[in-house]
């Protein structure tokens, strides 16, 4: 528990407090709302208060840490505007309401648990892990009015986990109710199916009445959006290409300029075991050259060995370092405890030995960087050539040649592809004959846009599209046939067997498709909806389906095999810790409901409203 509670006080200084937990007490759903009543007093739960000097000091801090995230800061007028106000207020009467059912139920937090508690928070220990008082006064002054403030945050921290963190399900009864689960989740299904195609119908000549009126019906679907069309240049780094060679006394330099980059420290490959005590330790480093013994001791004790490559010195404890770097190769170090760790032995499996890497090994990547380098270098200078020259006037085709760039046309798909709203807007917002500034996007990609045309959005006439009309109309039609035909085969072949089913669909031609031990959810084939039919149905029935790709079916089903002739521990495991945890979770729910519902608490919102007027 004092661990639990370590880890949450933690977050005191650096995140709205129990907010996800609050969420089901929206203050708008709760309680009686006054628009008066004692002017001292933003909430009244139970025998609990909560004062507007408590409620305005919680507020400043928790807008303080919400505006520590954005680039621009919230005013308290404009987070009372977004409602943080009720957030805060939210949590605030939250923990009332569990304080008050604590007090009414006589579960109390004694002092020397918040004692404890507090001093073994590490912000207040020093290097020594000992309570420091000037470091804890140091944290009160920066994050609380008051001593009395913060044990308060803490015994609620405390209450709210003893009452809402310990629900648990008998063994018995959730064996027998994952078992119940089991079963039902792990049953599959054996079926065969079919498509069906439009040659079991009547083909579709629809009358120009018939195209018209879906047209006017469906005119939406028709509305041709905003369309831009433009030429534009794209400036970036890779087109500057360094023209100059880089001569190898560039590369020597850069080379002992950093030298540090091309040492390499020593690193070793080791296998490590930590374990529990020093007896572990030792017997460990007794039997690690002893394979059989050392794994048949491993597992009577439940350890495993763990193999880490390439180890710097950085990577662990200094007393951990030191031992993994002055064991020499094949041997094992002698047992060393690690405060918080507990013991480890370790195997030195292999040394790489420091390394300096030669300029002659360096060469390439010196010659590669300072290629980019020097390209980059030369993409400032033409960038700034080429927007001095926009700014005066200069056309896109002008620039493109005097920068041997090339021109390029798109339209508004094409510039989706490329800018960022604000960038499209501004093009989308332009007449013809515009000429962008430079815009720059990402990885210092820039653009230069001119627009060539702007067509309106507009719906083309039906004699424009009267073509693509009359096929949409066909489709849908055929479709409904389509439906009506697979309805009507699904009532004559409901209950049948594999032989009339088959027989039917080689008689027209469709082709027959077997599936194995088909599962209740996550099928390629068929939607959800007809996963279920499939589940619902006994042996020797069948169901239509519409599969992803639009084509309807009849389903067949063949045999219902039982989870028990399919057992998968692992599956079973993962369904027991679903189900114990959404058991959990519905106790806490309830709980929760019925904290709210039996604890009477007013609201007065009016004075939370005053402050900010």
């Amino acid at each position: 528990m004092l661990n639990i509670i370590r880890n949450l006080v933690k977050s005191i200084f650096g995140k709205l407090l129990l907010l996800v937990m609050v969420a089901s007490f929206a203050v708008w759903g709760m309680g009686d709302l006054l628009n008066s009543g004692d002017s001292g007093l933003v909430a009244k739960v139970g025998n609990q208060k909560i004062t507007i000097n408590d409620f305005y000091n919680q507020f400043q801090r928790k807008l303080s840490e919400f505006n520590q995230s954005l680039e621009k800061k919230l005013t308290e007028e404009e987070a009372h505007n977004q409602q943080i106000t009720y957030l805060v207020l939210n949590e605030m009467v939250y923990g009332k309401l569990v304080q008050e059912f604590a007090e009414r139920n006589s579960i109390y937090i004694s002092d020397d648990l918040i004692k404890k508690t507090i001093i073994s928070i590490p912000q207040f220990q020093d290097k020594d892990g000992k309570f420091n008082k000037i470091l804890f006064d140091s944290a009160m002054l920066s994050n609380f009015n008051n001593e009395a403030e913060f044990t308060d945050e803490i015994s609620r921290f405390f209450l709210n986990n003893l009452i809402f963190e310990n629900f648990s399900i008998p063994l018995p009864i959730n064996d027998k109710i994952s078992n119940l689960f089991y079963n039902f989740e792990a049953e599959t299904r054996d079926i065969i199916y079919y498509n069906i195609t439009d040659k079991l119908i009547k083909e579709i000549y629809p009358t120009d009445n018939d195209t018209l009126n879906y047209y006017n019906d469906n005119q939406a679907k028709y509305f041709t959006e905003k369309n831009v069309k433009v030429k534009y240049i794209n400036i970036n780094q890779n087109i500057f290409s360094s023209s100059n060679d880089i001569i190898d006394e560039q590369v020597e330099t850069y080379y002992n300029d950093n030298i540090e980059n091309y040492s390499k420290e020593e690193m070793r490959d080791i296998e490590v075991i930590n374990v529990n005590s020093i007896d572990q330790s030792k017997k460990i480093v007794e039997l690690l050259n002893n394979y059989a013994q050392l794994n048949e001791y491993l597992d009577e004790q439940g350890l495993n060995p763990t193999e880490l490559k390439d180890v710097k010195v950085d990577d662990f404890d200094a007393d951990l370092s030191e031992l993994i770097f002055s064991t020499p190769k094949g041997e094992i170090s002698n047992p060393i405890e690690i405060d918080g760790l507990g013991y480890f032995a370790v195997k030195i499996i292999e040394i790489i030995p420091a390394k300096i890497e030669s300029l002659n090994e360096a060469k390439d990547e010196i010659v590669n960087f300072l290629n980019e380098e020097n390209a980059y270098n030369t993409f400032l200078e033409n960038i700034e050539l080429i927007e001095e020259q926009n700014l005066t006037g200069s056309t896109l085709d002008e620039i493109a040649t005097d920068f041997n760039l090339e021109v390029k046309f798109t339209n508004s798909n094409g510039l989706s592809n490329m800018l960022t709203d604000d960038n499209l807007n501004l093009i989308f917002n332009s007449e013809k004959g515009y000429q962008s500034d430079l815009l720059i996007e990402d990885n210092d990609e820039t653009y230069i846009v001119e627009i060539l045309n702007v067509y309106d959005a507009y719906l083309p006439s039906y004699e424009e599209l009267k073509d693509q009309v009359t096929k949409d109309y066909k489709n849908i039609k055929t479709n409904e046939l389509l439906e009506a035909k697979i309805s009507d085969l699904e009532l004559a072949y409901k209950y049948t067997d594999e032989e009339n089913f088959v027989n039917f669909a080689n008689q027209n031609g469709f082709k027959i498709i077997e599936k194995k031990r088909v599962e209740r959810t996550n099928n390629n084939t068929f939607n959800q909806q007809t996963l279920n039919k499939i589940f619902k149905n006994k042996v020797n029935s069948s169901i239509m389906f519409k599969d992803f790709d639009d084509m309807y079916g009849l389903v067949f089903v063949k045999k219902i095999n039982p989870a028990d002739n399919l057992i998968n521990e692992t599956k079973k495991q993962n369904l027991n810790a679903n189900i114990e945890a959404s058991f959990n979770q519905s106790m806490e729910n309830l709980l929760k409901n019925k904290l709210g519902a039996d604890i009477e608490y007013q609201l007065f919102l009016k004075n939370i409203d005053n402050l900010f007027l």
